[in-house]
């Protein structure tokens, strides 16, 4: 099996995808890492195939703008941010695909 994971965010919502998918590995199976650039290299260090979607200053910006928000505006732009980054990672992941691959990720990827 093969499975795709998606984790962006802080390091709390990092570290429990990156247990996971050491225990996926540690079971024979595949991982395919797709996260933001700062967290490449911790996914690459545990054995996956890592993937970004979102660079270390597009993410910065993003939180900075979004830090000025009340938390009804701050959900509605996070939602459209991810919403526009939807092709690329759609993109990203689409050749990887195959009748043996299982995606794992926040409910807020799906």
């Amino acid at each position: 099996m093969k499975a795709i994971m998606f984790a962006a965010g802080s390091d709390g919502e990092i570290h429990p995808h990156l247990g996971i998918g050491l225990e996926l590995l540690a079971r024979g199976h595949r991982v395919v890492f797709v996260t933001t650039e700062e967290y490449l290299e911790p996914a690459r260090a545990c054995g996956f195939e890592a993937l970004s979607f979102l660079g270390v200053q597009e993410k910065q910006d993003f939180v900075r703008g979004a830090g000025t928000l009340g938390p009804v505006a701050r959900v509605r732009r996070y939602g459209r941010f991810l919403a526009d980054k939807l092709a690329a990672v759609c993109a990203m992941v689409e050749a990887r695909l195959d009748a043996e691959t299982v995606l794992v990720s926040p409910p807020f990827f799906y």
